[in-house]
């Protein structure tokens, strides 16, 4: 797959691909709570793409070098529980695990039980945003979930985000202000589900 800003799968993701994301979430309010430790936000994103992302998902990159990241997962798409992985992704949250599996219980009780098509990352470089690299990966994404006829879900922690969401015609199904009445402290995020029926 390939466009005219270069989007295209790739079958692995290299050290680039790995620091676009790392830098793109860096300020994101969901990991900056859940993982305090800025250096560990590359560890889990190595993490996820070689474990998840590349063997079970569909992973999208724009630009030359890349300057875009998208991860897709399939309907149903789900890796297999990896004890070793689980005990990684709890040292890189350090202290906050308790408190980040807390959250992920309040939000499994909004998350659609269907998704569909899910958008689990889509990130690009501090120094390409506005460029329309974001767009062109997300009408990749968008162009691979209809040809499957279903919908495309996500989640996103900040709104920047989910405004950019809603102009491509998403619509927020749930929001989470968990922060309020969940135990999780003030400093907890706001989380927004959405979805785009195909």
């Amino acid at each position: 797959m390939s466009s005219g800003t270069g989007v295209r799968q790739v079958g692995s993701a290299g050290r680039r691909v790995v620091d676009v994301l790392a830098a793109a979430f860096a300020d994101d309010p969901w990991l900056r709570w859940s993982m305090p430790d800025p250096g560990a936000m590359r560890s889990l994103m190595s993490l996820f793409l070689r474990t998840v992302g590349v063997p079970y998902g569909k992973v999208l990159v724009a630009g030359d070098p890349v300057e875009g990241v998208a991860v897709l997962m399939p309907p149903g798409a789900q890796a297999p529980d990896m004890p070793e992985v689980g005990e990684v992704v709890i040292g890189l949250h350090g202290r906050r695990i308790g408190p980040t599996l807390d959250a992920e219980a309040v939000l499994d009780r909004v998350r659609p039980t269907d998704p569909g098509w899910v958008l689990h990352t889509l990130g690009v470089d501090p120094t390409a945003q506005g460029t329309g690299i974001g767009s062109a990966l997300l009408d990749a994404c968008i162009a691979l979930a209809t040809a499957d006829g279903g919908r495309l879900t996500l989640e996103t922690a900040t709104s920047r985000s989910r405004d950019f969401y809603l102009a491509r015609g998403f619509v927020v199904t749930a929001e989470v202000d968990l922060s309020v009445g969940h135990g999780l402290g003030e400093q907890a995020p706001t989380v927004w589900m959405m979805g785009l029926r195909i």
